[in-house]
């Protein structure tokens, strides 16, 4: 269906309501139902046949870390078997968790004896349900005739983010895969048919299952499962999750299994809440549940939220004096990110990773504390061009000896990491 203006759209049956341009009620029964309205937030929209996390109406390729599943960069939890996918999302206290799902990833090529993640899931999950359009790298994104590009959010507006062979293609497990809205109906068709798709079976029911039975409380109505969360609603049980990349995609799965529901939101922009929100209302309407407005209330969250980071890097007014450079260079290592170089650069440090190549400057903040920011230097260059160049604080700390032999290195998101001079 190709509805363009309409308000209260109804239909029942397969993928019903594809295409809906400006539609505020448009509500759809049957199995793998969809949902792509243009309802502005900012400068994004949720499109019709939009790229996995892209919004901008048309593109028939998808990009991102979000696809098929809805995973991120902060965190999620991961079932392991046949066909079955990781949901992660960007949760404050589940940032590290993403790493599980990636060593997830490299377990399950391990286990079948494939060369790597992607082998694996094109032979079990992408090929047996016909997902042509669905693909793991920046280039293939790239290569496709029809596609968008993700885009940051400030209160402000928006930026475009350059495409990126690391992120979130590095995630692996995590999330690497491009998808489009087509190849998703199926994967929802997939969940709503108990792991069957059109009369195969490609994951048993009872793994399904597993991956939707809660483990962790979150609250008295929500709890966290494998890769799902679950919502409790008066009229049944939303089984959802959301997915967010720092490449400016976000998106929403959401499904009501006992009623034969799915909805997938897909936006080119940071999810800053509103595909999950949006998401929420839709699944409310159909479900008939009071009307709320989710909206209003996370757009606030994220303007909150986004003065609140900004504020976090601005410099004091009047900052403690800085502790001369040259004896603070060195040679460190983390046992995650492996040996990094210290060494002056002008009035900051120059801090390289030696694994990655990344370079951190890490300059003159207050006292003994420095901002680290990301150099734009080889393919790290769109990922600053994106925005994202402050990584966090970096203090140079004594040891039990009384020496600056430790480097704490802490994060937006809360990690911190202990480098020890060698």
């Amino acid at each position: 269906m190709n509805n363009t203006t309409g308000s209260s759209n109804t239909a029942n049956g397969v993928n019903a309501l594809l295409n809906n341009t400006t539609g505020a009620n448009n509500t759809a029964i049957g199995n793998g139902t969809l949902f792509n309205n243009t309802i502005a937030f900012g400068n994004t929209a949720i499109g019709s046949q939009v790229l996995l996390n892209n919004t901008t109406g048309g593109a028939n390729t998808a990009i991102g870390a979000n696809a098929l599943v809805g995973n991120s960069t902060g965190g999620g939890n991961t079932a392991i078997g046949t066909g079955t996918l990781s949901s992660n999302t960007t949760g404050d206290s589940n940032t590290a968790v993403g790493v599980g799902a990636l060593l997830a990833g490299r377990l399950v090529a391990n286990a079948a004896g494939a060369a790597d993640w992607t082998t694996v899931l094109r032979q079990e999950l992408l090929d047996p349900l016909g997902l042509k359009d669905s693909s793991y790298t920046a280039e293939a994104i790239e290569a496709a005739a029809n596609h968008a590009n993700g885009n940051t959010w400030t209160p402000e507006g928006t930026t475009e983010v350059p495409f990126s062979p690391i992120a979130p293609y590095h995630y692996g497990g995590a999330g690497d895969i491009n998808s489009t809205v087509e190849d998703m109906a199926r994967w929802v068709r997939l969940q709503l048919g108990s792991g069957t798709f059109e009369g195969r079976r490609i994951v048993s029911k009872e793994n399904l299952t597993v991956t939707r039975t809660p483990k962790v409380a979150v609250d008295d109505q929500n709890s966290y499962a494998l890769g799902w969360l679950i919502s409790q609603t008066p009229n049944g049980n939303i089984v959802w999750h959301n997915g967010a990349t720092e490449s400016g995609y976000g998106s929403y799965v959401g499904m009501v299994p006992d009623k034969d529901i799915g909805v997938i939101l897909l936006t080119n922009e940071t999810n800053m809440g509103f595909p999950d929100v949006l998401g929420r209302w839709l699944l409310d309407r159909m479900l008939d549940s009071p009307k709320i407005d989710y909206v209003a209330e996370k757009l606030k969250e994220a303007q909150t939220r986004f003065e609140k980071a900004t504020r976090l890097f601005v410099r004091p007014a009047s900052p403690r004096p800085f502790p001369p450079l040259a004896p603070l260079a060195g040679h460190f290592v983390n046992p995650s990110f492996g040996e990094a170089a210290v060494a002056p650069d002008g009035e900051a440090l120059l801090m390289e990773l030696q694994a990655t190549g990344a370079k951190l400057k890490l300059a003159p903040w207050d006292g003994d504390i420095f901002l680290a920011s990301l150099m734009p230097t080889g393919r790290f260059g769109p990922i600053v061009a994106s925005g994202i160049t402050t990584i966090g604080l970096a203090q140079f700390q004594m040891d039990k000896e009384g020496k600056l032999n430790l480097l704490r290195l802490s994060t937006q998101d809360g990690q911190a990491y202990e480098f020890r001079r060698k």
